[in-house]
């Protein structure tokens, strides 16, 4: 009798051939019972067992979910992990009936993010044309369909610096949300975000580095001078990423991604922009000129300027915190060395954010404000 080769000693390439052979819901559910050898050679591919695993997420969380995509199954479409965000995995699917962005939620989002408000919201945003329209979305899971955005090219930092024109898209954008109705479903205040991420970490026994710990003492300063600031809420995305815009075929630019979505300061939108975005002086001006279509904005709007700069670092201690309570949820998305490259990232760019000059000013005139009188 020809002697048995075991599949574990075969060559990566030769086992990565053969697993290729069966459909998802074989290599995840079936082959792991049949054999410990099996289990382990499954379990020693994890691209492939990851693929597998997406594919049948993808198909009995949101296709089975679709009237008209019955025929489909976790094997019948090509499918590309797109890249960006650390909550949630986007994929590229190519169907029968056209090509689709599934989004499947990360691990215990909901502990921070309502999806029923999403939801609402990102229906406004559609009716709004700001967003394409969803065709499913599910709020007790997070996991959405909407149609894929050709040749959905995001808006880069690089295309932002080089060509101001693109600022002036993006501020016209903003705009139309900030002047959209009806109202969004839900407050969004950023310092309260910041409790309840502080909260979450802690419930998970996760210790904050001393070098965020010695940023405290200056966002509750912050926090403090924001008191003195009346303003009305608007409808805001509050995660405005230039890669969140994307520019479609015909130039025109969309804004995804709602699940931070909520009434909120019109000047968070353009701060997120612009911190984020690594904008210079330049690029702030002409940023705030656009959207005040005044380039003597720091005197004609003097209150919404001393906010925009002073949110900046509150928003890299944020990000900061984001990381955290990504690490806390154990969200696989990025492991925990990318993870920590980016918390201490963030907090480089919040030690230098509170060392900017144009900051001190405007904390310091908002301090003189704060004084007893």
């Amino acid at each position: 009798m020809p002697k048995q080769v075991s599949i574990t000693n075969l060559d990566s390439k030769i086992k990565a051939r053969v697993l290729s052979f069966f459909d998802s819901k074989t290599l995840v559910q079936t082959l792991p019972l049949v054999s410990k050898e099996w289990k382990q050679t499954i379990d020693g591919e994890a691209e492939l067992k990851d693929t597998a695993v997406t594919r049948l997420k993808v198909n009995h969380y949101i296709l089975k979910k679709i009237p008209g995509f019955e025929q489909e199954t976790p094997d019948s479409f090509p499918l590309k992990k797109l890249s960006g965000g650390c909550t949630n995995m986007a994929i590229k699917i190519d169907t029968s009936k056209g090509s689709y962005v599934a989004r499947l939620a990360g691990n215990n989002s909901d502990n921070f993010i309502s999806r029923e408000y999403e939801e609402k919201n990102l229906q406004i945003a559609a009716k709004a044309q700001i967003n394409p329209m969803p065709r499913f979305f599910n709020a007790k899971n997070g996991a959405a369909l909407t149609d894929f955005i050709e040749p959905a090219k995001p808006i880069s930092n690089e295309s932002l610096q080089k060509q101001p024109a693109y600022v002036v898209k993006i501020v016209k954008v903003l705009k139309k949300l900030h002047a959209s109705k009806p109202a969004f479903a839900n407050e969004f205040n950023i310092f309260e975000v910041i409790n309840n991420f502080n909260n979450i970490i802690q419930k998970a026994n996760i210790p904050l580095p001393k070098e965020l710990l010695n940023l405290e003492p200056s966002i509750t300063k912050i926090e403090e001078s924001f008191k003195e600031f009346k303003f009305e809420t608007v409808n805001c995305h509050n995660d405005c990423y230039p890669a969140n815009f994307l520019e479609d075929v015909n130039n025109k630019v969309w804004l995804i991604d709602w699940e931070l979505s909520g009434r909120n300061d019109a000047m968070f939108d353009l701060a997120v922009l612009s911190q984020f975005g690594k904008f210079t002086s330049h690029q702030d001006a002409i940023l705030l000129a656009s959207y005040f279509n005044s380039i003597k904005f720091k005197y004609t709007h003097p209150d919404e300027y001393q906010r925009f700069v002073l949110y900046k670092p509150v928003l890299e201690y944020f990000a900061a915190l984001y990381i955290l309570v990504q690490i806390s949820n154990k969200n696989s998305s990025l492991d925990n060395k990318e993870f920590e490259s980016l918390l201490y990232r963030n907090i480089g760019f919040c030690e230098q954010a509170l060392k900017n000059d144009e900051f001190k000013q405007c904390l310091i005139k908002n301090s003189i404000k704060l004084a007893p009188r």
